[in-house]
């Protein structure tokens, strides 16, 4: 009687709001504005298509219904999907399915935001633009700062429902996969960079704040901090999904497909899954650490959990039923979403041999707990793992109850036409800006400032009343690129350091001396002391010297197989230190590291050529301007 008088209700009202969505569509069209950045303009060529507001559905379908219950949105949703469809919805990239009854556009799960808005969809990766490029990771975890990291997040979060209600040709969705909170257990990993480092403790503090500060904004940390002892939170629901990742004791590129971690249980409580529980109880976790009572009906945290391309003890993590139903789903209650890593369902049948076949592969997948996969490998094989009773309806059901249910959490049924315009906000932008300098200064750090018998004679800070004539030399004095680590997104600007000795009013002498590694024909003349020598000048009041590594040396699929400066720099600092002090021995002689991961400096730290060094990750877009206020003393180092 009940489901009569609603659908009676339905349809009497439905052509009504219908009506009332198409006059809010043509009006805020007709008044919206448009933001300044380029790539944010609304473009009317390409809105974002509304799962839930087309004028050609003549009864508002239950899916559609905020005021119903969310297990029976998903249910809708379910009963009006064949099992063609269902499979084609277990990918990354889901295609759009139009119907009478059911309009489902076309979504990408596959977002980045590592330390800034990075990219969407695949293969290549449409990268945004004009957003705000933070530090690489492991230098926002050299600031030891929460309050930091909450800023960070915030931004990262505004930016990204920014760039979903832009619009475009590409329209990211609203599921991010990040923090990346694996730990840096060695120390020559090509992607430890992406992570706060190897502290378990100081990982944990991160995974929490930088995931409630992504989905829910910057206000629930404040907050949290101004509480009293029983702090009861606002209902509100999370306008984007982080995913923590990769799940779990990822920390090696070389032969990572088929890589098996073996550890012991000690080691793998202690260690490996400190960060996730953390991650996945972000709330609970840092009202505990607040001390603050939390109600037991309120535990947020993170709505997504990658598992990683690594085996566990030899068993694909992304076919780990002790990890991902026992402990992920049973013990620590997980309700959101698990996606594998991209590709990493294939791989337990192509690199693992775990399984015989594809369709195995999705099977196993899918039981132990897999919802959705990143890469194509369920949306070819899915139809067959059904037919050779790999995988079962009710496994794939169950799968997209869980994706369904992520989606109207987040508000992805209930977007409106008037979500699209955009405002002026320069305001906001500038805001943004000033918070990645903050970070970067934040995460700078300063190794040595003259012998450490002889306090009163510090290099450091520098005058530019002293210090005017400045001879910046080496491969990270004006390298971009460089300064933006992986996983980025195209800023407005970078600043590097020779740009901002130069907007500072020194007068400056570049000289880049060598390229990163050597390897290429961008060697300026050849590297000698003589060289360097000649092009120093008398008359210098100081020599800041900038090396390091860039992701030609350590990334994603490259790992280091040293912890020692490419040979060619190290040639670059002994003629550079040599003839600087032979030429103008007063003028203090700096060194500038820059690297996602440790390096052994050792040499230059009792080097009586070297008067100060200063140690830094990949600043982002603000580094060269961070760097200059450090060394002018506009800024005292903490990091």
């Amino acid at each position: 009687m009940l489901s009569i008088l609603y659908c009676l209700i339905i349809a009497t009202v439905g052509p009504l709001l219908l009506l009332t969505n198409w006059l809010q569509s043509n009006f805020q069209a007709a008044s919206s504005t448009t933001l300044q950045k380029s790539s944010l303009k609304a473009n009317t060529e390409h809105l974002k298509e509304l799962p839930c507001q087309s004028i050609g559905i003549s009864l508002i379908p239950a899916y559609c219904n905020s005021t119903i219950s969310k297990e029976e949105r998903i249910e809708s949703l379910i009963n009006l999907l064949t099992t063609e469809e269902k499979i084609s919805l277990l990918g990354h990239d889901w295609p759009s399915i139009h119907r009478p009854e059911l309009k489902l556009p076309s979504y990408k799960w596959w977002n980045e935001g590592l330390h800034g808005l990075a990219s969407t969809d695949c293969c290549p990766p449409h990268q945004y633009t004009n957003v705000t490029v933070f530090p690489q990771v492991i230098g926002l975890a050299m600031t030891w700062n929460r309050s930091l990291w909450n800023k960070v997040g915030d931004v990262i979060g505004s930016e990204a429902v920014r760039q979903r209600n832009a619009g475009g040709k590409i329209v990211p969705g609203l599921t991010y996969f990040t923090p990346n909170i694996n730990i840096f257990r060695d120390p020559r990993w090509g992607r430890g960079q992406e992570t706060p480092g190897e502290d378990p403790f100081l990982t944990s503090h991160y995974a929490a704040v930088m995931v409630m500060a992504l989905q829910f904004g910057s206000h629930f940390y404040e907050d949290l901090q101004r509480a009293a002892n029983d702090y009861k939170p606002d209902a509100i629901k999370p306008r984007i999904a982080a995913t923590c990742k990769h799940f779990a004791a990822y920390s090696l590129e070389t032969n990572r497909f088929n890589f098996s971690a073996n550890i012991d249980q000690r080691d793998w409580e202690d260690t490996y899954m400190v960060a996730f529980d953390a991650c996945i109880h972000a709330e609970k976790f840092l009202c505990n650490h607040f001390g603050k009572t939390l109600d037991s009906a309120n535990n947020a945290g993170a709505l997504g959990v990658m598992c990683s391309y690594n085996a566990i003890n030899g068993t694909p993590s992304c076919a780990d039923s002790d990890l991902l139903s026992k402990t992920l789903r049973e013990e620590w209650n997980f309700t959101g979403y698990i996606v594998s890593d991209c590709w990493a369902i294939a791989n337990v049948y192509e690199h693992h041999n775990f399984a015989k076949s594809y369709q195995e592969a999705v099977g196993m997948s899918l039981r132990v707990g897999v919802d959705l996969d990143c890469g194509d490998t369920v949306q070819k094989y899915g139809l067959n793992a059904l037919s050779s009773n790999f995988l079962t309806v009710e496994d794939v059901d169950r799968a997209l109850s869980r994706l369904f249910g992520v989606l109207i959490d987040l508000g992805y049924f209930d977007e409106t036409v008037t979500q699209q315009n955009l405002e002026n906000d320069n305001v906001t932008i500038h805001s943004n800006d000033q918070v990645a300098l903050e970070a970067a200064l934040q995460s700078v750090v300063l190794l040595k400032n003259g012998p450490d018998s002889e306090a009163s004679s510090r290099p450091l800070p520098l005058s530019i009343a002293r210090h005017k004539r400045i001879t910046v030399v080496g491969p990270f004095a004006d390298n971009k690129e460089a300064m933006l680590g992986n996983y980025h997104g195209i800023p407005t600007r970078v600043i590097t350091p020779l740009e901002g000795l130069r907007g500072l009013g020194a007068q400056v002498n570049h000289i880049q001396g060598c390229n990163v590694t050597g390897n290429s024909h961008h060697m300026v003349h050849g590297l000698t002391e003589q060289v360097i020598c000649n092009q120093l000048n008398a008359n210098n009041d100081a020599t800041v010297i900038f090396v390091g590594l860039d992701q030609t040396i350590e990334s994603e699929e490259l790992d280091r197989k040293t912890l020692l400066l490419p040979i060619i720099q190290q040639d670059l600092i002994e003629h550079t230190m040599r003839c600087s002090k032979s030429i103008s021995p007063n003028a203090p002689f700096i060194l500038v590291v820059v690297t996602g991961g440790p390096l052994d400096i050792s040499r230059y730290k009792t080097s009586h050529f070297i008067d100060a060094i200063i140690y830094t990750s990949y600043l982002g877009q603000a580094g060269g301007t961070a760097l200059v206020q450090v060394l002018y003393g506009e800024y005292n180092p903490s990091g």
